[in-house]
């Protein structure tokens, strides 16, 4: 169970910065077993992530051996957990916000290291080890997206909390080893061709958008007119009397 001053096994208690850690038994990945996934509790600002009280957020590290890290000094030589990658073109096209400041590796991607996970009846693990809280240093170029429901990696505490250690591990073997298709010669040019045909595909969404809006702007004036023309009489309307006597003469 979790010892410490405040009672780190109530969500209630958990701050920014609250450091934990999983001892890896791993059925999937056993070569990782007796080594520790780091859990940074991380509350993000934006008006579009919105946390419960059973849900939350976290980066994840990894230890390089079966040492438990118990200083900042230990914790910041760890390596962060690329959790998923997107292609920096078509999200820059999509999200010039959320990329701006982002600059893309030599395979044209950038990484989101945040994911979630949502607790049952306030209850986690109680394999679940409290290190301490630490203002950590953040990932360097991190892709933080619009809001969690944008390619975030969302799971649950379980008894078997190995599902999420599960999880982590293939998305560190993928993307910080390199072991995805999308880093081979191959993989690139399928990747690169794909995302080409969504960058056109969402600029003519955005371009029938725009064109919507111009009809629906069209359509609210006639209606103003109509109605005006309804409140008003024809005649008192410009071009009223043009109709009137139009109507007129069909009537004759």
């Amino acid at each position: 169970m979790v010892k410490n001053k405040q009672d780190k096994t109530k969500l209630s208690n958990w701050e920014e910065g609250d450091v934990f850690a999983l001892r890896i038994n791993s059925e999937e990945h056993k070569e990782y077993n007796g080594k520790y996934i780091i859990l940074i509790h991380t509350i993000i600002n934006k008006d579009n992530w919105k946390m419960t009280r059973t849900t939350n957020s976290f980066r994840a590290k990894i230890t390089k051996d079966s040492i438990l890290p118990k200083t900042k000094e230990e914790l910041e030589k760890l390596e962060y957990i690329k959790i998923y990658s997107e292609g920096y073109l078509l999200e820059k096209t999509r999200f010039p916000k959320e990329t701006k400041n982002l600059y893309p590796d030599k395979y044209h991607l950038i990484y989101k290291y945040l994911f979630v996970i949502k607790s049952f009846k306030y209850k986690v693990p109680e394999d679940l080890i409290y290190i301490g809280n630490f203002n950590l240093e953040k990932p360097i170029n991190e892709y933080i997206p619009v809001s969690q429901h944008h390619g975030v990696l969302y799971s649950f505490w379980n008894e078997k909390y190995s599902k999420i250690v599960e999880k982590l591990l293939n998305s560190y073997e993928w993307l910080n080893l390199k072991k995805s298709t999308i880093f081979t010669k191959e993989g690139q040019k399928e990747f690169l061709d794909n995302q080409k045909e969504n960058i056109k595909f969402w600029q003519e969404i955005d371009d029938f958008i725009v064109q919507l809006k111009k009809v629906n702007k069209s359509i609210n004036e006639t209606n103003s007119k109509t109605k005006e023309i309804q409140k008003n009489g024809f005649e008192t309307y410009v071009g009223g009397s043009e109709i009137l006597d139009i109507l007129n003469k069909k009537q004759k």
